[in-house]
């Protein structure tokens, strides 16, 4: 009987999603696409700030731009592209754009692990070892990419006066990102060389976007590859088996061999068998390559399988439940029950579309019965990108007024947060959530199998 409702639910859903619906959303897709070039430039990765993610855009109705919690929104990013790739290479449409700016996207975070001869860290040589910073935009960026940044924008433009309407990008003149230039530092003198660095948190979200790359490119080629190597290098680092920087393992060290503080995401042991796993997962290596038999007796396996029940604090929980979706992790008398540990623990905060999505895509599972939910999200979207610009303009229907929708609590999505990452945000979220959403139905009928394109929408 519940296979019945559920099939008589789904052929609503499909009916919906074939009409009208499901072209608007197709629609917003491109059109946040197109959106995107305004908080991320693609150019030759080998330059400072190319490929890094702005979080905010016109913050607090000002001409700026910010650039914060970069790592995580740039595995979004990468989740963006490898599953664009997928959905247009399903269709037989050329993807080579789509490929070059991920294959451009990875050489910019290669660029980020190298890092160690910049002027914080004073070392010799640089390495690409698994440190990496955060982000390296420069504060003249627009200078160099002010054409790209600011593309067709007029420089009187507002965010209540936009090329579209409230939500598309408005014109900016000033960067905020961790450059020790920046006008925000210079200002309040409050530069610390040691922050904008590697964390468990932002490792986290890296790690999802290169699984998504990994499971949706082709073996042989470059994404591929370098998606594999850079998990390899990155979770030795966190790892630090060989105990090259310090005695601990699962404790993130920086160049000079210091410990990254806790409160700053540097003790990843309580995680250490999810990223494992999820290291597993990525680099089909064995789990013996990153968790070996003195590992497994410290029962931090057995810690990670109670987090399926109990969670962890609302910061964290889109972190676990992460890592159980790249790992297929949690695990109850040796039966696999890792989606319904992630829709345990991110139900609360409306999270579970996205990763539940995630987790079916990368597992292959058939499970569906989350899907009407990702579907009220997707119509849900704000036409022309998601903001919070202040406390009474706010694209909060359906909980879109956040800067990422699934790391921010409900209370959050549905009243912004004002004070203290107002602006216009990159909708890479909605991207994400469509993209995998596609995918995961593709193949069932439950959507056509085309991805128009919408080309009066993009640059």
């Amino acid at each position: 009987m519940k296979s019945i409702i559920l099939a008589l639910s789904l052929l609503i859903i499909t009916s919906s999603l074939k009409s009208q619906t499901y072209d608007l959303n197709n629609k917003k897709y491109w059109l946040y696409r197109e959106r995107l070039q305004y908080f991320v430039v693609n150019d030759n990765p080998a330059f400072e700030g190319v490929g890094c993610v702005a979080s905010e855009r016109n913050s607090w109705g000002t001409q700026t731009i910010a650039y914060g919690q970069h790592l995580t929104n740039f595995g979004y990013y990468l989740g963006v592209l490898a599953s664009e790739y997928a959905l247009l290479n399903k269709q037989g449409v050329n993807a080579d754009s789509t490929e070059k700016e991920l294959e451009n996207a990875l050489n910019s975070y290669i660029r980020l692990d190298n890092c160690e001869k910049s002027e914080r860290w004073g070392l010799p040589e640089n390495k690409f070892d698994g440190f990496f910073m955060r982000e390296d935009v420069p504060y003249n960026f627009i200078e160099k990419y002010g054409d790209k940044l600011n593309f067709g924008l007029d420089s009187e433009s507002t965010v209540y006066n936009t090329k579209y309407g409230i939500g598309f990008p408005a014109y900016i003149n000033e960067i905020y990102s961790y450059d020790k230039q920046c006008k925000i530092y210079i200002s309040r003198d409050t530069w610390n060389p040691r922050l904008n660095i590697i964390s468990q948190d932002e490792a986290i979200g890296l790690l999802m976007g290169l699984a998504i790359v990994k499971k949706l490119m082709p073996d042989s080629s470059f994404s591929s590859k370098t998606a594999k190597l850079i998990t390899k290098i990155l979770i030795n680092h966190i790892r630090n088996n060989d105990e090259s920087l310090g005695q601990k393992h699962w404790m993130i060290y920086n160049p000079k061999g210091e410990l990254v503080d806790y409160d700053l995401g540097g003790d990843a042991r309580a995680y250490s068998y999810g990223f494992a796993k999820a290291a597993e997962f990525i680099t089909d290596e064995p789990i013996d390559s990153f968790y070996s038999t003195y590992e497994k007796r410290r029962s931090y396996k057995s810690l990670w399988n109670t987090f399926q029940f109990y969670g962890v604090s609302n910061t964290h929980t889109h972190l676990i439940a992460s890592l159980a979706a790249i790992g297929n992790s949690w695990t109850l008398s040796g039966i696999n029950r890792t989606g319904k540990g992630i829709l345990k623990v991110t139900l609360k905060e409306k999270w579970h579309p996205l990763y539940m999505l995630v987790w079916k895509v990368l597992q292959n599972s058939k499970e569906d019965y989350f899907l009407n939910d990702a579907i009220i999200d997707l119509n849900s979207a704000p036409e022309f990108g998601p903001y919070c610009i202040n406390d009474s303009t706010m694209s909060n229907y359906g909980g879109w007024a956040s800067s990422a929708k699934y790391w921010h609590t409900k209370d959050e999505q549905f009243n912004g947060t004002p004070g203290w990452f107002a602006g216009l945000y990159n909708g890479l979220d909605y991207m994400l959530l469509y993209n995998l959403y596609h995918l995961s139905v593709i193949e069932s009928g439950l959507v056509p199998k085309s991805f128009p394109t919408y080309n009066k929408f993009r640059k």
